[in-house]
């Protein structure tokens, strides 16, 4: 990289001191791709960045990848993926895998099965060229991608594997990342403590590296639950995260925010306000290509509309939802989405859909089974995805008045784990879930120091 010697004209704005591409590439690595861009984007304007054909396609990469949130996110992906067909990246393995990783990042967002591809390739190539950081990485995004695939256990011993070689590598941004994740699959499955913890411990790493990202779905996770708590707190962190993710245009972050905030309208029964940011968030989402956040906002805009009568309109966004859920590949999420639509549809009277809709949730969720190695572990992902087999099974019994219906629903679903959520607490369940899984329980308790 050469710089320009001469004194450029006062017109022009200047760089700030540390501005290089040495220094873009290094905040590029701390994931903060927006500081990034933007030190690359005032190296451009001052003319003092002449850039090989390497290094001119890493910085169109980067700034793709630092202006995502206001992007197209299939056609930022399909522009990394012309990066990729440069015979620069063809020729510089090291090129080629940043790229890749950048791909890969932007299709997690909306496209699951691209992602998975795209990571598992980055994995390949680290291996191969032996860069250990990367391949470490590509280990924590796979592990979050099995996650949402509804392969709990396979997620959870990657993420940790992740962690474990992060903390080695003293990796910040990988560590701000795995820590978030874990966090949210501890609140995943009722741990709310734990979670807050973990997503406490992502948020002072932040603090104390300010040049890496910020963990925003740390701070949204953290959020979240103080709310759930009935925190102030947790109300001042969304307004103030909301307002700078509209001024930044950030959509991503518009969406889940208003999400959170819907779901603290319904939880203080204000279904007018939930109407609300639910609809803007389902809008935000669809705009920009968020698949999987166009489900998650258009099943609860789904279950508000059941509460203010308007079932039609409820059982089109809810089947809207399904569809958005199915194209983003989100596994784990679906089958309480198709539950909620046979919700719907039992109100309406459509028992056919509504039975339809059932059956193809419960085999979703046997399918998530297969990546379970006991049955302890199976009673964990039966306690999570209860609400479909019991829903299933009243509908069988009250509906339909088909005890052998009923019977079917409950071996499917491991009778043992289903009743024992049904009959206990949520308190006493989780006591009883960890007693069954002491060895996942170990786990989280070595990682929470």
């Amino acid at each position: 990289m050469l710089f320009l010697a001469a004194q450029q004209p006062a017109a022009v704005r200047r760089t700030s001191p540390g501005d290089s591409f040495e220094r873009a590439k290094q905040l590029a690595w701390l994931n903060n791709w927006a500081e990034a861009s933007r030190v690359l984007a005032r190296l451009q304007r001052s003319g003092r960045l002449e850039l090989d054909e390497r290094n001119r396609t890493l910085a169109r990469a980067v700034e793709i990848r630092g202006n995502i949130e206001s992007l197209s996110l299939p056609s930022a992906a399909g522009e990394l993926d012309r990066l990729l067909a440069t015979e620069a990246a063809r020729d510089d393995q090291n090129l080629r895998l940043q790229i890749l990783a950048m791909k890969g990042d932007v299709e997690f967002q909306y496209d699951l099965a691209a992602a998975e591809k795209t990571w598992r390739e980055v994995e390949r190539l680290a291996g191969d060229i032996g860069n250990s950081g990367w391949e470490a990485r590509a280990g924590g995004e796979l592990g979050c991608i099995a996650f949402l695939n509804g392969q709990a256990f396979t997620a959870l011993k990657k993420v940790s594997a992740s962690l474990i070689r992060a903390e080695a590598y003293n990796d910040v941004a990988e560590k701000m990342k795995r820590l978030t994740a874990l966090g949210e699959g501890l609140a995943e499955f009722g741990r709310p403590a734990d979670a807050l913890r973990f997503f406490d411990r992502a948020l002072a790493l932040s603090s104390e590296q300010p040049d890496a990202y910020f963990p925003f779905t740390a701070y949204l996770g953290k959020a979240r639950l103080l709310l759930e708590r009935g925190s102030n707190e947790g109300r001042s962190m969304l307004v103030k995260g909301l307002a700078d993710a509209r001024r930044q245009n950030q959509k991503v972050r518009e969406s889940r925010i208003l999400i959170v905030l819907g779901d603290d309208a319904v939880r203080v029964s204000n279904t007018k306000d939930a109407l609300k940011w639910f609809s803007t968030a389902v809008e935000v989402a669809r705009s920009t290509g968020l698949g999987r956040i166009e489900a998650e906002a258009g099943s609860k805009l789904a279950s508000v509309l059941v509460q203010r009568g308007e079932l039609d309109q409820a059982a089109e966004r809810a089947r809207a939802s399904v569809a958005a859920a199915e194209k983003s590949g989100d596994l784990y999420h679906l089958p309480l989405d198709l539950a909620a639509l046979a919700e719907i549809e039992v109100s309406r009277g459509d028992f056919r859909a509504a039975g339809a809709a059932y059956d193809k949730a419960t085999q979703l969720v046997r399918s998530l089974f297969e990546d379970l190695p006991n049955a302890r572990h199976e009673s964990t992902v039966v306690a999570t995805m209860g609400r479909v087999f019991q829903d299933y099974f009243k509908f069988a019994i009250d509906t339909l008045h088909n005890p052998n219906k009923a019977f079917e629903i409950l071996e499917s679903a491991r009778a043992r784990g289903l009743v024992d959520r049904i009959r206990l607490s949520q308190a006493a369940g989780q006591a009883e879930t960890e007693r069954r899984d002491p060895a996942m329980m170990r786990l989280v308790a070595v990682l929470n120091r």
